[in-house]
């Protein structure tokens, strides 16, 4: 039986994004849509963009600003729906 990993995400063409000191912005160049995400929604957004799934993310920002794993999980989790429904980010193809 296969192993069941976690869901990896991927940015679609049209999203571009940039960071700052003090967070960043994704911006949605089809739809002429800005957002504006704080420093730890663009290290969220990073680490999804360089393929990381919500597991690992969730270890480093627990790790990162030593809060409960649970906890860090809780908010990416809500960070991903969010981006889900904006379209901001797409789940992975698999590969076949």
């Amino acid at each position: 039986m296969p192993e069941i990993k976690p869901a990896q995400y991927d940015i679609p063409p049209q999203v571009r994004n940039t960071n700052g000191s003090d967070g960043g912005v994704v911006l949605d160049i089809r739809r002429n849509k800005v957002f504006r995400l704080n420093a730890t929604g663009a290290l969220i957004f990073e680490e999804l963009k360089n393929g990381r799934n919500v597991n690992e993310v969730s270890l480093e920002i627990s790790q990162k600003f030593n809060v409960a794993i649970d906890v860090a999980n809780n908010d990416v989790n809500e960070f991903v729906a969010a981006m889900l429904t904006n379209r901001l980010i797409k789940f992975a193809e698999l590969s076949r």
